[in-house]
C-alpha cells in the first residue's frame, strides 16, 4: 500500500456522540485500491498502547471499491460516544492521544491526534463505531 496520511476533515456533535469525518490522503505517485472498514482504536498518551476495545464495523453500510490517484483522498466516519457518559468504575476514563487507524488492507497504522479524546480502560464499554471508506455518514 502506497504512503497513506489521515487527517481530520469534520468534526459534528450530536446526543453524547462525536461523528468524526476522518480523510486518508495518498502521498505517493502510485494509485491505490482499497475497499471494506478501517480498523480503529483509541491509543494512549504514549502513542503505542491502545487503550479500551477497537471499533465496531457498521454493517448497515455495504463497503465499496475506491481508488485513489497520486495525492487523492477518501473519507470514511468513526462515531465516537463520550466516555463520561459512563460511570466511571464502568468506563475507567483516560485521557488519551488519539486514533491508531489501519487503513482497509493495511498493516501499517497511521496515528491521528484527538486533544480533546477520553478513552475507557475497561474494553466492555465499547466507544466507537466505524462505516467503511468511501461511505458518508447517515
Amino acid at each position: 500500500m502506497p504512503f497513506l496520511r489521515a487527517s481530520t476533515a469534520t468534526v459534528e456533535g450530536a446526543a453524547g456522540s462525536r461523528y468524526l469525518t476522518i480523510r486518508l490522503t495518498n502521498g505517493s505517485s502510485s494509485s491505490c485500491h482499497m475497499v471494506g472498514y478501517p480498523g480503529v482504536s483509541i491509543v494512549a498518551r504514549d502513542r503505542r498502547s491502545q487503550v479500551g476495545a477497537a471499533a465496531n464495523r457498521d454493517t448497515s453500510a455495504r463497503p465499496v471499491g475506491v481508488t485513489l490517484p497520486p495525492h487523492g483522498s477518501t473519507t470514511f466516519v468513526l462515531r465516537v460516544t463520550q466516555a463520561l457518559n459512563y460511570p466511571a468504575t464502568t468506563c475507567q476514563p483516560v485521557d488519551a492521544y488519539g486514533y491508531r487507524i489501519y487503513p482497509p488492507g493495511s498493516r501499517t497504522a497511521l496515528l491521528l491526534a484527538d486533544p480533546d479524546l477520553t478513552g475507557c480502560a475497561k474494553p466492555a464499554v465499547r466507544l466507537m463505531v466505524v462505516r467503511p471508506v468511501g461511505i458518508p455518514a447517515l
